[in-house]
């Protein structure tokens, strides 16, 4: 049982009204029926009973609503927060945030946060880090309260989505490639050989991996997000990184770097659930996250 279901009973004994309770606290019908289903399930009894379009809390669910209440006093209390009447904040806020792109956002990451917890006074915010698709699963399966990824706005649109960055993608090889002397590869360039990317290729970089398939139908493209000796692999001569950033400096004398075609980038979300109930809250987090990353002077790869 989280605070975020505590809050989301209380919220609902407000309604009695399942169309205005899902208008109201940004959930699908489908969606506030699983979460109630789920808290119920949990407790180990009903808490809502129904009458068409209507619903009442049961004897156990007025009950459970004054515990609740209770616990959040307490819980905010112990954060030096007054009462969330006083302060638009949430408890408790996690967020996911992928791996692939250490060095253009995550130096970062907590100032922006640091920048957003004064905007919403008294809102806690940690996050955690694990691969780009880990940080997808992390809030298909509700474990967090929202995600930045590497992604495509048009392949998830079962879920909320505001784009953060767009990235120019750089291709990395061996000074001895073939390709080393040329100043800008196209698709038609890469998918020649094999690829590694950051992030499943089929899902990140959709318009990329479509075409090199229709140019070569045995293209090769690898996800190297869970290998750290990845640029072992660019030592056959062959195999080329696609990615976000240039090859660092330590690692010049042996590899070059090359900008693809403009036309293609990477997109950085932030994603989350219109089914839990700050949804809303967490848009109004992302939306800020947007104004800092565009207005810093570092925010693009060079």
């Amino acid at each position: 049982m989280t605070i975020d279901d505590m809050h989301f009973l209380i919220d609902l004994q407000k309604y009695q009204n399942y169309s205005q309770a899902c208008s109201d606290m940004h959930f699908s019908r489908q969606g506030l029926y699983k979460r109630l289903k789920r808290i119920e399930n949990e407790l180990g009894y009903p808490l809502l009973e129904s009458s068409g379009h209507k619903y009442t809390l049961t004897p156990r669910g007025v009950s459970a609503c004054t515990s609740f209440a209770t616990i959040i006093e307490l819980y905010n209390a112990l954060l030096g927060s007054k009462s969330e009447e006083d302060s638009p904040t949430v408890p408790y806020v996690i967020l996911s945030v992928t791996r692939s792109l250490f060095p253009q956002l995550i130096p970062e990451l907590n100032n922006y946060l640091s920048a957003i917890k004064n905007i919403f006074y008294g809102t806690q915010i940690d996050c955690v880090f694990a691969t780009n698709e880990e940080c997808f699963q992390y809030v298909a399966d509700d474990k967090v309260s929202g995600g930045i990824i590497l992604g495509l706005p048009q392949e998830i649109s079962e879920y909320w989505n505001i784009t953060l960055q767009e990235y120019p993608l750089y291709v990395t090889m061996t000074k001895s490639h073939f390709y080393a002397n040329r100043q800008k590869l196209l698709l038609e360039d890469i998918a020649m050989y094999p690829c590694l990317f950051f992030g499943t290729p089929e899902q990140a970089y959709r318009p990329i991996f479509k075409k090199c398939r229709e140019k070569n139908p045995l293209w090769v493209a690898k996800d190297c997000e869970h290998d750290y000796n990845f640029y072992n692999q660019l030592l056959d001569g062959k195999t080329l990184l696609i990615s976000v950033s240039k090859i660092p400096d330590a690692l010049s004398q042996v590899f070059v770097s090359r900008p693809l075609s403009t036309e293609y980038h990477a997109s950085l979300l932030f994603i989350g659930r219109n089914d839990r109930p700050f949804s809303a809250f967490i848009k109004k987090i992302a939306e800020e996250l947007v104004s800092l990353v565009s207005n810093s002077i570092i925010h693009t790869a060079e």
